[in-house]
């Protein structure tokens, strides 16, 4: 098998050396990566389906409030020895047979809102016992059993149900904050994207100018201006520079890849398109009000939302678990008819209708465990976990809090960054300037070139770096406000 998955890698590698793939550049704007992963992203697709199991659970749930049809029938039959009686003596006088037909329970029995249940139902008896004739009696009735205490405001199917209906809600806010996350991905992304290409050009140009400074140097080495040293320096940079701009290329495959990831789910069909993200890196200026972003973060996370109904459902099972430890009192009570016994099933059916024989029954059924401490214990079992949740509740408050100001202390600083780098870079392009000046005239050296270069190609990188940091911080401010919806004009219902 190893054997043969080898081979096929080698015929893959000499296919592709021999028919390469042309890339494709495709200019694209970050609205147009965002609407592309709200359609194709594997992770939405995945997160939009709990919704909908979710409706299934829940109309699954009132599936106890169904009605259940129930009939039954059997026929027994039985033989056994006869007496005749006389003067105190009994004498065997032959074999007795008696033959019974019934029919019972062709009804209806349903669960109540209340907790109660009610039942009706009919039971015709045909019974045939030789020598005397045929008995056939019918009754009809419904019954109710209604619990007073235990099960009364709640039970376990109502508890589902109920459970149900905020698990429906939490996996609407898990679509909600799904989306807001990879739309952050994305943005993260493509600002990585950009900022990849961008340190390509930097590497470039760094190799551009050290390629310049070697041509130099070696036609300064071949009059006798410069030692073969300074040559030698001057090649090693260009190496070391090459290797840069070979990591540069390869860290841009790598964001390529993570981008479109992200855009599709048919990610073989990207193979041989290069994304060019047709925005630039800028550094807008944006005041952050620390008491309005809170308020935002406290109303608009999905996942405080998700934690609160986390809450409900506890408060749930703890109402459950506190009726589990009353004791059960129900109140029962029938009413029917009976036909009376007959020869003819139509007679018995018939005298059904009248209101000459008539049952009824009502009373209290009270029963309870003695100790109940299955009941007991499982109450502050749940009374324990309610508090938990509580206490998730408020540490994932403090936590958004804290998130937020890091993020809008880091889009501060990111900003005083760029404008460091900015300023840096400018100061290096300038002390470059001056310092090939001075080599040309003679006042300086190959090696003190080599060193401004590399502080140019480094200030350069940091500029961008720092512009990619902060518009990556600014997304982020919006992803623990909860605000990222909006930061995009996108629906709030997006599930």
């Amino acid at each position: 098998m190893r054997a043969a998955l080898l081979s096929l890698f080698f015929a893959w590698t000499v296919a592709a050396q021999t028919n390469p793939v042309v890339a494709l550049d495709r200019s694209i704007t970050l609205n147009e990566a965002i609407e592309l992963a709200l359609k194709h992203n594997l992770d939405l697709q995945l997160v939009r389906l709990e919704p909908q199991r979710a409706e299934f659970a829940l109309a699954g749930s009132y599936g106890v409030y169904d009605p259940n049809i129930g009939l039954s029938a059997q026929r027994n039959g039985s033989s056994s020895p006869s007496f005749v009686t006389g003067g105190g003596i009994s004498i065997a006088g032959g074999e007795r047979e008696t033959t019974s037909v019934g029919i019972s329970n062709p009804g209806i029995s349903a669960y109540l809102p209340t907790g109660g249940r009610i039942t009706a139902d009919l039971t015709l008896d045909d019974q045939v016992n030789e020598p005397n004739p045929r008995q056939i009696s019918a009754d009809t009735g419904i019954s109710l059993s209604q619990p007073l205490l235990r099960d009364l405001l709640i039970d376990g199917p109502r508890a589902t149900i109920q459970i149900n209906k905020k698990a429906l809600s939490q996996s609407e806010w898990q679509v909600r904050q799904r989306v807001m996350e990879i739309l952050y991905q994305v943005e993260e992304a493509y600002y990585n994207l950009i900022f990849t290409r961008e340190n390509v050009k930097v590497q470039e140009t760094a190799l551009e100018l050290a390629n310049q400074l070697l041509r130099e140097n070696k036609k300064r080495v071949e009059v006798g201006a410069l030692a073969p040293l300074d040559e030698k320096q001057a090649e090693a940079e260009v190496a070391s520079t090459r290797a840069e701009l070979i990591d540069a290329k390869r860290q841009l495959a790598v964001q390529q890849n993570t981008l479109k990831s992200l855009l599709t789910d048919k990610y073989a069909e990207w193979a041989g398109i290069n994304l060019a993200p047709s925005e630039t890196l800028l550094a807008i200026p944006v005041n952050a009000d620390l008491l309005e972003s809170w308020r935002r973060g406290l109303t608009l996370r999905p996942e405080l939302h998700s934690q609160q109904l986390n809450l409900e459902i506890t408060d749930i099972n703890l109402r459950l678990a506190k009726n589990n430890t009353l004791p059960a009192l129900d109140l029962n009570g029938g009413y029917g008819h009976n036909s009376g016994i007959w020869n003819r099933k139509s007679v018995a059916l018939r005298n059904l209708k009248s209101d000459d024989f008539r049952n009824y029954s009502y009373g209290l059924t009270l029963s309870f465990p003695l100790g109940n401490r299955a009941a007991r214990n499982e109450y502050r079992r749940t009374k324990v976990t309610r508090e938990q949740e509580e206490l998730r509740l408020k540490q994932l408050e403090q936590q958004i809090l804290l998130q937020i100001e890091d993020s809008i202390r880091l889009i501060e600083s990111d900003f005083q960054r760029v404008a460091a780098t900015r300023s840096a870079r400018v100061f290096a392009e300038e002390a470059l300037r001056a310092e090939q000046r001075k080599l040309e005239s003679g006042k300086s050296t190959s090696f003190l070139v080599l060193q401004f270069q590399r502080d140019l190609t480094r200030a350069r990188f940091q500029e961008i770096q720092a512009l990619a940091d902060y518009n990556k911080s600014l997304a982020q401010l919006a992803l623990y406000e909860g605000t990222m919806l909006d930061r995009h004009k996108l629906s709030t219902t997006l599930h």
